[in-house]
């Protein structure tokens, strides 16, 4: 089964959402035990954001700084990381769960109640789910490590680690921090460990267990900062120089299963260092006192970071500050790098990358379930069950066009759309994100009553469709206030792609504002119930592309029939004749006919794109253009050029690619969209004409091959191989005029 793209992971699927018995096979036992049995709540944020995440902990709100301080703290430092284009998670224990990602009053209310809280580490953990909702608790790095693995969070940002204890010979005293870093693949951004610790010690006593230490120094450096200051006198085995070294370990560290974390060491800024020799004195004063009160076990280390507090008068707490905000600020940086190195790297795609090219897509997002029929012979629509083939993949237009158009290598495109907040939706956003897509403008639906969209096919045995049902409220709720607010990003496409599932009012939006912006609008018509959208909404006249099959081309040509004044009696003759037809179910049109039907459309849309299945692929120009060469097909950087031109009609018929001997026909679903966006991604790239429809020809013959709607075969589509197919095609186009 292929995770990236198509059939359900099901396992993926449900690793943030709380239900799977198992998450990613190299979860720990404990993680997926704290899902299974619903002891980890995580929040709605953390859950769905395409954004990368960064893990905070909650002892330094409840044990480590006073009131007001430790609520100004963790807000501030939460605004750190989401202005650095990460989302933080603040990890607690609140109403019997760990909880990973606290709302700002949940953040309230332990900072509020911190006296009463309890410090939690792994060895806690039994006992506070034993007390149920009765606790609430601050999570140390053990515990927080713990929680950010169970939900999938690479990146844990904290002030300094707990070690190995000055008294180390007599206490044995070893901070469970240290072990979890061995056990917990977790990268741990921090400012070394804490400077009332043997920092020494704590160094050897990491590479004992195996875990692996890097300083974070722009200099080349491998000092090991010591909490206050930057410098311990102590050194790690590496450095990090910048954010990309820090995310390319991180990412190397994962990727050797060998399940344990790391510890990134991140000096204090220069000018946020407390002195060295007053902060020495000051631990040495604080511990001898602990020692007087016996003061012994999770108690030491509040105790004496308040007594350096008071006797610095102050000077600690102003670096503490100011030292863990510079390690969110270096943790989101180095999560959004992570993001980025593991998208390149989820998509070994060869095609040509166009980063400035953008083409922005509004429209739907489905579940797509299939059947293909095995048997015909019995079939009945009278509650006969029949027998036949099951696969499910992502689906909508909108989304498929998306997906093919970002393995095409066109990377800065992105989809407008909406889904359901049930278990489809989670499953449709995590994939989404999966795949490399933006969703940060998906709108999630917060509606019980309307769930994500699906769309059943039933296929005969040859894969021609036999019945389709779906439920497709969700996208009736992307409205023109929710798309307004993306209008700026459509201004910037080069190409804007819009299918008929999206409201009428929203297409008429889209339409006025890309007529006034230059950006030409493709217009893909979906179904033969939605294909009038675009004549609902006055619109025709104002889109570039329009690619129906037969059925919506004559469903389209009959309601602009309707309205024309111009008394044209052949075309109204063809519209009635055809409309008899459709309703016999017949598909077939006459080639002179079909001439005159595209000829009269062309005056409303420059370009119609039509395939005729196995026959042969249409593109229907209102002018005249050359197989050979570049910028025939307009985008935003010539549209002006293309209005310019005086209507000269031509129709260009492209043989359709065959299947080799080798080659197994699997189902039509996804063709239509991959093809579009392989034309779409030809205009882009600035192919020739012939090398522009033949990258959408082969797009949709690798969605042929497959079981899924965009086929992986389509980022291998190079130049060579257009060229090669233009040669062995480009004598059996045939170019009529239609003047």
């Amino acid at each position: 089964m292929n995770n990236l793209h198509g059939k359900i992971p099901y396992r993926h699927f449900l690793t943030r959402l709380n239900y799977s018995p198992k998450l990613n096979r190299t979860f720990s036992q404990e993680c997926n035990k704290l899902v299974h049995n619903n002891l980890i709540d995580i929040s709605d944020e953390v859950k769905w954001t395409s954004k990368p995440l960064v893990a905070l902990e909650s002892t330094i709100i409840t044990h480590g700084l006073p009131y007001p301080t430790n609520l100004e703290m963790a807000i501030e430092v939460e605004d750190v990381v989401r202005s650095e284009g990460a989302v933080p998670a603040t990890i607690a224990f609140l109403n019997g769960k760990l909880k990973v990602g606290l709302s700002k009053n949940e953040i309230q209310t332990i900072a509020e109640r911190h006296k009463e809280a309890v410090k939690i580490s792994r060895r806690d953990l039994p006992y506070v789910y034993s007390k149920g909702t009765k606790i609430i608790g601050g999570t140390t790095v053990s515990a927080t490590c713990i929680g950010a693995h169970a939900a999938n969070i690479k990146i844990f940002c904290t002030g300094g680690i707990g070690g190995v204890h000055r008294d180390f010979t007599e206490s044995m005293d070893v901070s469970a921090d240290l072990h979890e870093l061995a056990k917990t693949p977790v990268a741990v951004v921090s400012s070394g460990v804490k400077s009332i610790l043997d920092i020494g010690k704590t160094l050897e006593y990491l590479e004992t267990i195996g875990v692996c230490v890097s300083t974070f120094n722009h200099d080349g450096s491998k000092e090991f900062p010591s909490f206050f200051t930057a410098k311990s006198g102590f050194q790690a085995p590496y450095n990090c120089s910048n954010v990309t070294d820090a995310a390319r370990l991180i990412d190397a560290n994962l990727k050797t299963g060998l399940n344990s974390g790391l510890l990134l060491a991140v000096p204090i800024p220069a000018e946020f260092a407390a002195d060295d020799d007053v902060i020495n004195s000051a631990i040495s004063d604080a511990l001898q006192e602990a020692t007087l009160l016996e003061i012994t076990g999770k108690k030491v280390t509040p105790f004496l970071l308040e007594r350096i507090n008071k006797i610095t008068k102050g000077a600690s707490l102003r670096s503490n500050l100011a030292l863990i905000k510079n390690n969110a600020k270096v943790s989101a940086q180095i999560a959004v790098e992570l993001q980025k190195l593991s998208n390149q790297k989820s998509f070994n795609f060869t095609s040509t990358k166009n980063q400035d090219q953008r083409v922005s897509i509004i429209g739907g997002v489905n579940l797509d379930l299939s059947f293909k029929l095995t048997d015909e012979s019995t079939l009945s629509i009278n509650g006969v069950t029949q027998p036949a083939e099951f696969s499910q993949v992502l689906g909508g237009v909108g989304r498929n066009m998306a997906e093919a158009l970002k393995k095409l290598g066109i990377d800065n495109s992105f989809l407008i759309s909406s889904i359901g907040n049930d278990l489809i939706g989670r499953f449709v956003y995590e994939e989404l994100n999966r795949i490399g897509l933006d969703t940060s403008r998906i709108k999630l639906i917060d509606d019980n009553k309307i769930s994500t969209g699906s769309y059943c096919a039933i296929f005969g045995t040859t894969g021609d469709l036999k019945l389709a049902v779906g439920s497709m409220k969700a996208h009736d709720l992307i409205l023109p206030d929710f798309v307004s607010k993306f209008l700026e990003d459509i201004k910037q496409s080069d190409l804007c792609v819009i299918d008929a599932d999206i409201p009428n009012e929203t297409i008429k939006l889209i339409c006025d504002f890309c007529e006034k912006e230059n950006v030409p609008i493709w217009f893909n018509p979906t179904d033969l119930r939605k294909c009038t959208k675009i004549l609902d909404t006055q619109c025709l006249n104002k889109i570039t592309y329009m690619s129906p099959n037969y059925k919506e081309l004559l469903t389209i040509l009959k309601r602009v029939v309707q309205f024309d004044k111009s008394e044209n009696k052949e075309i109204q003759s063809i519209a009635e004749k055809y409309s008899f037809l459709m309703e016999k179910n017949m598909e077939v049109i006459d080639e002179n006919d079909l001439k005159e039907i595209l000829k009269y459309m062309l005056k409303h849309v420059p370009f119609i794109l039509l395939s005729r299945g196995k026959d042969d692929f249409i593109l229907a120009s209102s002018v005249e253009l050359n197989l050979n060469d570049k910028n025939q097909l307009p985008s935003k950087r010539n549209l002006k050029e293309l209005k310019e031109k005086n209507w000269n009609p031509h129709l260009y018929f492209f043989p359709t690619l065959e299947m080799k001997q080798n080659e197994t026909f699997v189902n039509v679903s996804g063709a239509g969209d991959s093809n579009s966006s392989g034309i779409i991604a030809g205009i882009l790239k600035n192919y020739s004409l012939a090398c522009t429809i033949y990258n959408g020809l082969l797009s949709a013959k690798y969605a042929l091959l497959t079981n899924m709607n965009v086929s992986d075969e389509i980022s291998k589509i190079d130049l060579k191989t257009l060229n090669s197919l233009v040669q062995e095609n480009i004598g059996k186009v045939k170019s009529i005029p239609l003047k």
